[in-house]
């Protein structure tokens, strides 16, 4: 275990020369409060109002091969679902982030001559839609621009989808792509919520990052060793008004769960809302799940949908899955 008080205090003089922390709405003010509490503190806040941005410099650090991979595998499946003939493809994006991998979708299927595409980015975090936004405006590939709307998808079906798409007949494809399903609290309920915001017959195209048995604890630990994903995994902290020095962050890996949890430790007593959190307090604020085949299988199944094709990058570990809605 490595937490940031053994890695010295350089993240803190880092802290303090960054634009002030703030939230989007003042429902996420009170969820962050409630995670605090609780001891469990969702990603997702993590992706919203100044977080967007330390998030957009830690996704800005993610290796250019990594990127690729995963957009051409996205590539080949929207290729694959497409019907010849057919006018502007619509494609709806769950959690676009910064856009960096949407861009690199585009810029692959605009290679490959493929036709006008009209978008809707879909997101928590309305700071985030802003990024992805201005990183692809003007994008060629954009039929009817760029268009995009909030939605937690871990609350609940959106109505977004529909009111978009205004009667159009078109089917749709859904993108959900990076390692999102790793980072949800239910991956089944998501899933199942965007199922209930699509059409009979509309497409999944779901990317995720597969478990390599090989991998021993520290390498698995490694990549969220760093200044800057320190910065991201506190931010919804830090604007709560918790000063930085009171928080602790350990990387731990739970071998019960398979996965890397990232957890604060509390150095002194902490507000939070009427109450007050003690020190030793700890807070559960990130999860990182791998999965096999077999599971996102599973997964996808038991949130309603119908599984169709594996498409797997040689050499790598990412996979898109994809899938249809039953209705």
């Amino acid at each position: 275990m490595a937490s940031s008080a053994e890695r010295g205090p350089s993240a803190g003089a880092d802290a303090e020369a960054k634009a002030p922390s703030f939230f989007e709405r003042a429902d996420h003010h009170d969820a962050v409060v409630q995670g605090l509490l609780s001891g469990v503190l969702p990603l997702k806040f993590a992706y919203a109002g100044s977080a967007a941005y330390t998030h957009d410099r830690l996704a800005r650090g993610e290796g250019y091969q990594s990127v690729t991979g995963l957009g051409t595998l996205a590539r080949r499946a929207l290729s694959e679902l497409r019907e010849p003939g057919a006018g502007p493809v619509r494609l709806a994006e769950i959690g676009p982030g910064n856009g960096r991998h949407t861009a690199e979708v585009f810029r692959q299927l605009r290679q490959d001559k493929f036709p006008p595409v009209s978008y809707l980015a879909l997101d928590f975090s309305e700071t985030l839609l802003e990024v992805a936004a201005q990183r692809l405006h003007g994008d060629p590939l954009l039929a009817t621009g760029l268009h995009h709307s909030f939605w937690d998808v871990e609350s609940g079906p959106t109505a977004a989808i529909e009111e978009w798409r205004a009667g159009d007949a078109a089917s749709l494809s859904v993108l959900f792509v990076g390692n999102t399903l790793g980072n949800l609290e239910d991956p089944v309920a998501a899933l199942a919520h965007v199922r209930h915001s699509v059409r009979a017959g509309d497409r999944l195209i779901l990317g995720v990052t597969l478990r390599d048995p090989a991998d021993d604890v520290e390498a698995l630990r490694a990549p969220y060793l760093t200044e800057v994903f320190e910065d991201a995994a506190l931010e919804p902290l830090l604007a709560l008004g918790i000063d930085r020095r009171l928080l602790d962050l350990s990387i731990v890996y739970d071998a019960s769960a398979d996965q890397v949890v990232g957890e604060v430790r509390l150095l002194g007593a902490v507000p939070a809302g009427e109450a007050e959190v003690p020190a030793g307090h700890t807070v559960r604020c990130f999860r990182s799940r791998r999965f096999d085949l077999d599971e996102v299988h599973a997964i996808v199944s038991a949130a309603g949908w119908k599984r169709e094709a594996d498409h797997l990058e040689p050499g790598t570990r990412h996979a898109v899955v994809t899938a249809s809605s039953p209705g």
